[in-house]
């Protein structure tokens, strides 16, 4: 399995991801744009890499996920939103950096809902670029460190073939 490398010097401190209670409501403030991806479900949630995808072609489904790094609990963290949150998000334009949200769920299977506050203005260096949010994501689906400095599209491609690679071999077994 080809795994995405970068210098030693470079590899990130990973978020923790944000994990919303069954019942209650989470105030975060956005340092990212959103991030969606379609995902398949083979014990745990894999990228989909779209074109040429193992996955796709045995007829398995995909959901898609949207991700985005706040702040929340005094630390940035990753979020990771359902299809129906992520999608009423970003129909009502509020995914933007310095988007302040009330999210609220009221049971174990319910749809997370999504209030905007008041936004806030980013301080210098709070900002998370769209690249070092792929970065995450992919760490956190197993596809390994990557540079987040190369450029977007680069890192796309790199995203999704090393996603290919982990389906075609998960696949096998």
């Amino acid at each position: 399995m080809m795994v995405l490398t970068c210098k030693a010097t470079e590899v990130p401190r990973p978020y923790s991801v944000l994990r919303l209670p069954t019942r209650g409501t989470v105030a975060v403030l956005l340092l990212s744009d959103l991030v969606g991806f379609r995902v398949h479900f083979e014990r745990s949630s894999l990228i989909c890499p779209r074109e040429d995808c193992p996955a796709c072609r045995t007829g398995r489904s995909t959901k898609y996920v949207g991700y985005c790094v706040v702040w929340s609990g005094e630390q940035r963290q990753l979020l990771r939103l359902t299809e129906a949150a992520a999608r009423s998000v970003e129909s009502r334009q509020l995914a933007f950096p310095g988007a302040v949200w009330s999210i609220e769920k009221r049971g174990s299977r319910s749809t997370p809902v999504v209030t905007e506050l008041p936004p806030r203005d980013l301080k210098p260096g709070q900002l998370v670029d769209t690249r070092e949010v792929l970065a995450r994501v992919a760490m956190l689906h197993s596809l390994g460190v990557i540079d987040s400095a190369v450029p977007l599209a680069d890192l796309q491609e790199q995203i999704a073939v090393s996603a290919r690679m982990l389906l075609s071999r998960l696949l096998v077994h």
